[in-house]
């Protein structure tokens, strides 16, 4: 009975030590995450746990040139002059769910596949220090592909223009950085990548905010496959083919080929017809959740519904109610393109 009450109170002396120790060499939460927040930051607490952040976001410059998809059609020509973007302020809101020391820190703060907006973890918060930049034009959609995805996320980034109609994409800078000379080409803390999956990619699992990428196995195969559908038939058909003769080539007075507009229209159908297939009774292209999936096509459709084959949509009902919604939001209205 004594040995037992001993070692009871050896156990209390050591928990009580413990304590003390952890209270010494620990920094509360706030602190660790105040002094990783930007420059310019201001830092408020609410009733409730956690933290406050507010960040001056400075949005990009527009471009002022056609993407890489009309170079052909368009070169020689000039496009509408650039249009700069007043700052703005983004407010995120972030829960310290448990200590800075728990072992279990980063595996519950990982982003889930709908993660509210500013959840971050330490590495994130780092890396969001760095400004990435997105090098090509605001007239490209793959270019408005990864500027959406950062909308979303609520980063900051910077637009590089690169004139394709001015051949840049062709000129040494760029074919620094991308050998095959398209754009978008991307740079972030010392990572240089170009395609637009990759960056896509790298920046959803990089930045904090609404993860872009389902969990769910079956969800990210149909998002996956959206993908591989728009860049092996419906950019080709619905920009290529449609999309260029009627928009690009006929202002620059080189007219349309209809020959070419009439080829591009069935594979067009059916890529509309299978995100029809695939999306269902989703509320998105690949679940209840926006996914990379939709940031690939709205740019497509964008320019789609410039044009008299916007018809073509119509037996669609579902996705032309997802175009509805898309076109609602914030992130897709912030990156139209200026088309003068």
């Amino acid at each position: 009975m004594r040995d037992r009450s001993q070692a009871d109170l050896r156990r209390r002396q050591t928990a009580k030590r413990y304590s003390r120790q952890t209270a010494q060499h620990c920094i509360h939460d706030s602190e660790i995450h105040a002094s990783l927040l930007p420059q310019n930051a201001a830092l408020r607490y609410p009733a409730h746990d956690g933290f406050e952040l507010q960040r001056v976001i400075d949005p990009p410059a527009r471009g002022d040139h056609l993407g890489s998809e009309i170079t052909e059609a368009a070169a020689g020509a000039s496009g509408p002059m650039a249009d700069p973007g007043a700052a703005r302020r983004l407010h995120v809101s972030l829960a310290i769910l448990i200590s800075y020391l728990s072992a279990e820190f980063e595996r519950i703060l990982a982003p889930a596949w709908r993660a509210p907006a500013g959840h971050v973890s330490l590495t994130h918060t780092m890396e969001d220090r760095v400004t990435p930049i997105i090098y090509g034009t605001e007239f490209s959609t793959y270019v408005r592909s990864v500027r959406i995805a950062f909308e979303e996320k609520g980063a900051q980034y910077t637009l590089h223009d690169v004139s394709v109609l001015k051949g840049e994409h062709k000129q040494t800078p760029h074919l620094a950085r991308n050998p095959f000379g398209t754009v978008p080409a991307f740079e972030h803390d010392g990572l240089e990548i170009y395609e637009t999956s990759p960056i896509l990619r790298y920046l959803d699992q990089v930045f904090p905010g609404p993860a872009l990428t389902p969990e769910d196995p079956r969800q990210r195969a149909r998002m996956n496959q959206i993908i591989s559908i728009i860049d092996y038939h419906g950019y080709a058909s619905m920009i290529g083919q449609i999309v260029v003769q009627r928009l690009f080539t006929a202002l620059l007075a080189n007219g349309t080929d209809e020959s070419i507009v009439k080829a591009g229209i069935p594979r067009a159908q059916l890529c509309l017809k299978e995100f029809e297939r695939i999306k269902g009774a989703s509320t998105f292209l690949a679940g209840n959740h926006m996914s990379l999936a939709d940031l690939y096509l709205v740019p497509i459709i964008f320019y789609l519904k410039l044009t008299p084959e916007s018809e073509i949509m119509a037996p669609f009902k579902g996705l032309d109610l997802w175009w509805q919604m898309m076109t609602e939001r914030k992130t897709v209205k912030a990156t139209a393109p200026n088309l003068g």
